[in-house]
């Protein structure tokens, strides 16, 4: 007996030594690890600036300073190293006793890591004087850059000092160029807390990368959902033409952190919404701008227990005095509910002057016949096309909806008061509705030729005008139309 408790005794302190133990080996084997990182990276930082101290003499083109301090040339230089490690390497030597230009290194490659809680280490730099290496200065503009670097010769030398290379690593953290003290006193104003800055979050938004991406989105919410909202609102660049599924992974996370009903809420009270407190972004995340994102993503964002809400909303409120969102709402509730949808739509096409092109759209594939759709065909302008997609998008619907929609746009078509075929625009999707019929099996190689035009070269323009431009391409679809709808108007 005595011996089974001295067993079980010896048991027990084993057990309670062992995890006290293992933190303590696990510490002194990390320390030289730790130590041999911050030497291999105060080693390759003193060497870049002893390069940079000299890059005056050096450089030849314009932008030949961004191949030492760019990610490319932290990675080339600090390879095999851990990088949590090499991030509180380049800390500790921006915080430590050495010379300004060796600070400015750690600071510029620290700044590449995009670490929001950095950004407290290099305010402490902004005002420093002490002069590092010059930075070249050419008449060419920053976009250029990335092509023409080796196109042009330095114009001029600028003097530089840490507190410039600081602000420029913080211009780099909020997705800026070129940040001056000014300008970030005003941002930091502005937004007292750094991530709710749709700017900084919106440098670091990998477009054409899913996982990637989707990561960066978890981040955001786990921040705040109304950032997350405000990023999509303010997006001018559609998934589709992306390598991101935005608006599926934010309608996955608003369910997640619990928040669907924040979209409905904010419908139904602009007051609930709030705009971005950066003054370049506040029209783009405005409440107009967030119902119009969130009511064209219905089939995404919301479910068949919001169509009632939705319905609401259409009647009465913000929503139902702006006549462009009463339709979208009508949109939305016929993407998530067909049959009130249908009758929601017809009520709406019989009272809506102007209706969005893909409202338009809808309607002329469910009432192919109706009334309302003969005055969205009409010219409006004499001197813009701004009104052109209206059109357009009535003959889409109308291509899209049968025989029936078939019969009414070779009717229309026909009419030369419409002038369908004098608006390229019209006229390429009158081509469109001739494939959808069956009656080519090619695009007709007009379209290439028209598309990319601007306004200003294609309004009002007659056919004579547009054969003299491409009259080969463009008789060719003439003819191609013609023979489909009967002859020409």
């Amino acid at each position: 007996m005595r011996a089974r408790v001295l067993g079980v005794l010896l048991v027990t302190l084993a057990a309670g030594c062992t995890p006290s133990s293992q933190p303590e080996r696990a510490s002194q084997t990390e320390r030289p690890q730790r130590d041999r990182v911050a030497k291999a990276v105060l080693d390759e930082v003193e060497s870049t600036w002893a390069k940079l101290a000299d890059v005056q003499a050096t450089c030849t083109d314009a932008c030949c300073l961004d191949g030492m301090l760019d990610l490319a040339a932290r990675q080339r230089a600090l390879r095999r190293l851990d990088e949590a490690q090499v991030d509180e390497a380049l800390r500790a030597i921006a915080r430590g006793p050495h010379d300004a230009g060796v600070r400015a290194v750690a600071i510029a490659w620290l700044s590449l890591s995009n670490n929001t809680q950095d950004l407290d280490l290099f305010e402490r730099f902004v005002d420093e004087t002490d002069p590092v290496w010059p930075r070249p200065h050419s008449n060419m503009a920053m976009s250029q850059r990335s092509t023409l670097c080796t196109e042009h010769t330095v114009d001029a030398w600028e003097d530089q000092t840490l507190g410039t290379v600081a602000l420029d690593a913080i211009g780099h953290l909020l997705g800026r160029q070129r940040m001056s003290r000014e300008r970030y006193e005003a941002w930091r104003s502005e937004h007292p807390d750094a991530l709710d800055s749709i700017t900084l979050w919106n440098a670091r938004l990998p477009m054409n990368d899913d996982a990637a991406c989707r990561r960066t989105l978890e981040a955001i919410a786990a921040h705040d959902v109304d950032v997350l909202l405000r990023i999509n609102v303010a997006r001018s660049v559609p998934d589709s033409q992306t390598g991101c599924r935005i608006t599926a992974h934010t309608a996955a996370l608003l369910q997640r952190h619990g928040a669907p009903g924040r979209l409905v809420d904010a419908l139904r009270n602009p007051d609930a919404w709030t705009v971005d407190p950066d003054p370049k972004h506040r029209a783009e995340t405005s409440w107009a701008r967030y119902a119009r994102w969130v009511l064209s993503n219905a089939s995404e964002l919301m479910s068949r227990d919001d169509v009632d809400a939705l319905v609401r909303l259409h009647a009465s409120g913000p929503v139902h005095e702006d006549e462009q969102l009463r339709c979208f709402a009508a949109l939305a509730v016929d993407a998530l509910d067909p049959r009130t949808g249908r009758a929601l739509i017809e009520q709406t096409g019989a009272v809506v002057r102007e209706p969005p092109p893909a409202f338009a759209r809808r309607y002329a594939t469910l009432f192919p016949s109706a009334q309302p759709i003969d005055g969205w065909l009409v010219e409006r302008s004499e001197t813009t096309c701004s009104r052109e997609p209206l059109a357009v998008g009535t003959v889409e619907g109308l291509a899209a909806a049968g025989s029936a929609g078939q019969r009414s746009l070779q009717a229309w078509a026909m009419d030369p008061a419409r002038r369908l075929w004098d608006r390229p625009q019209v006229l390429l999707a009158l081509a469109d509705a001739a494939v959808l019929a069956g009656a080519s099996s090619r695009r007709f190689s007009c379209r290439d030729d028209f598309h990319g035009a601007t306004c200003r070269k294609v309004t009002r323009q007659t056919r004579a005008r547009l054969q003299a431009e491409q009259e080969q391409a463009i008789e060719t679809c003439l003819v191609e139309l013609e023979r489909w709808y009967g002859g020409k108007p």
